[in-house]
């Protein structure tokens, strides 16, 4: 697919660095818009054809801050037998499962991170195999169709 690889590849490599929307949110809305126009041009659609929403959907392909979100988790998924905070104390709180950052900066890539993993629901983060997770949390992601 020519999406995948000449416009995903540049846009998912290192997302979780510099993704951060909070951040730059000028640069991902317009990330967003090239991405919305290459899609346009790959599927022969006209600049009149404002929504790609029906795209995504139908092909399956994560926007560009749903890429962030996915990528984000799984990264977190990676790390979190080192971000838990069950493992920075014994006591018994309800927060023990919750992912923690160890660090004393604000807005860094790890704290985004952390936070996007204690946002997902119970259910997603019950899940231990990595690769039914990045399948369910996919499918939850172009559902939700987040801009």
């Amino acid at each position: 697919m020519v999406y995948y690889a000449n416009f995903f590849s540049h846009l998912s490599f290192g997302i979780e660095i510099w993704g951060n929307e909070h951040c730059h949110k000028i640069l991902c809305k317009q990330i967003f818009r090239q991405q919305k126009h290459a899609i346009r041009l790959i599927y022969f659609k006209s600049a009149k054809y404002k929504s790609c929403r029906g795209i995504f959907k139908k092909l399956g392909m994560l926007t560009f801050t749903s890429l962030f979100i996915y990528k984000s988790v799984i990264l977190a998924v990676r790390q979190e037998g080192s971000l838990r905070a069950k493992d920075l104390h014994q006591n018994n709180t309800r927060n023990r499962d919750r992912l923690v950052n160890k660090g004393k900066t604000f807005d860094s890539p790890i704290d985004i991170v952390t936070a996007l993993y204690n946002k997902l629901s119970d259910e997603l983060k019950q899940i231990h195999n990595l690769e039914k997770l990045k399948r369910q949390l996919k499918t939850w992601l172009i559902e939700s169709f987040i801009v």
